[in-house]
């Protein structure tokens, strides 16, 4: 395993999850220890996260939206055992949680809830983050904006929190009061709100490399 993940790391085309699911040592350890059904639950969980890695490696990401969208089904009809109306909140990635069809062609578990919410005749409230400004290793400040996010994101400050509220700005786009770019839109169309954080370092690895 750790010489698998070490030819990941040198070969950025190396289907590492495929090769995993196919390697003899690895399949003979898995059949050695599927002695519990937890155990054997574990085991078809990560066989199916590289079935899905391995899908993706071929640019076919239905297999991971699916995943996603059955365990989070999977979780809301255990809630409606004790709560005929629960309420749900989901931290995830933000294209996972776009209204409609989402950058991977497909709608996601963001579709799912909006339209679990029109159901039962309650509101969604979807919130993207992501960062425009990092600290490196050397304690720089890096500024990652992108030119199709520049129109509202250059306001953003280094030191605090920015809020931009997309649903007004989608009111006001339709009532022809500003004009913005596709990039913008997109966000006003697939989200509520945007935050955006304070220049923070950059993550940490949990693991010796």
């Amino acid at each position: 395993m750790i010489a698998e993940y070490a030819k990941d790391r040198k070969d950025q085309t190396y289907n590492l999850p495929g090769n995993l699911l196919h390697a003899a040592t690895v399949q003979a350890f898995f059949k050695r220890v599927a002695t519990t059904p937890q155990a054997r639950y574990i085991i078809s969980q990560q066989l199916r996260s590289w079935h899905i890695y391995d899908a993706q490696s071929r640019k076919n990401w239905y297999a991971r939206v699916k995943n996603m969208r059955d365990n989070f089904m999977l979780h809301y009809n255990r809630a409606l055992e004790t709560n005929k109306n629960p309420k749900v909140f989901v931290k995830m990635g933000a294209v996972h949680l776009a209204r409609g069809t989402s950058s991977s062609g497909f709608e996601e578990v963001g579709q799912l809830i909006n339209e679990l919410a029109k159901k039962n005749k309650k509101k969604v409230f979807s919130v993207i983050s992501f960062a425009r400004y990092r600290i490196d290793a050397q304690g720089k400040l890096v500024d990652l904006l992108e030119e199709a996010d520049a129109e509202l994101l250059k306001y953003t400050p280094t030191a605090s929190w920015s809020l931009i509220d997309l649903n007004r700005l989608r009111n006001d786009a339709k009532q022809g009061k500003l004009k913005l770019s596709e990039a913008m839109r997109s966000y006003m169309e697939h989200y509520d709100m945007m935050l955006i954080p304070p220049a923070t370092p950059s993550t940490t690895p949990n693991v010796h490399r």
